[in-house]
C-alpha cells in the first residue's frame, strides 16, 4: 500500500476540478474558499508527517511541494511530485494543484 494514498486520491479529484481562471491565459485553478483552504491544509499536514516538504513564497502567493515515492529503481525512487500553490492576482485568489510523474533526483528531493 502506498503511504498517503488517500491524500493523493483527494488531490487528483481536486486537480480534475481545476478550471481556467482567465479566458486569455493558461492559468488553471480552483477559486479560493475557506472549506478548500481547510481541506488542502489537512492534506498537506498529513503528507508532511511522512514526506519531506519544500515551501516557496513569492510576492503574490505561496506553494508547497512533496515527492511521493511509488517504486524503487536501484538506489533512486520513481514517484509523484505534488505541488500545491495559492495565488493572489488582481484581487483574485485561487489554488492550483500539479501532480507530475518524476524521479527523486529530477524532482529535487534527494536521499538524506
Amino acid at each position: 500500500m502506498i503511504v498517503g494514498r488517500e491524500e493523493i486520491v483527494q488531490l487528483e479529484e481536486l486537480g480534475r476540478q481545476q478550471k481556467r481562471i482567465w479566458n486569455d491565459s493558461c492559468d488553471m485553478g480552483i477559486m479560493y474558499s475557506v472549506q478548500l483552504r481547510d481541506k488542502l491544509h489537512a492534506i498537506c499536514t498529513e503528507l508532511k508527517q511522512t514526506f519531506k516538504m519544500t515551501v516557496d513564497r513569492w510576492h503574490n502567493g505561496t506553494s508547497c511541494e512533496f515527492f511521493i515515492p511509488i517504486e524503487r529503481d536501484g538506489q533512486e525512487y520513481e514517484g509523484m511530485k505534488v505541488r500545491i500553490a495559492k495565488h493572489t492576482v488582481k484581487k483574485l485568489c485561487f489554488f492550483s494543484i500539479d501532480i507530475l510523474r518524476a524521479s527523486q533526483v529530477d524532482s529535487g528531493f534527494k536521499n538524506s
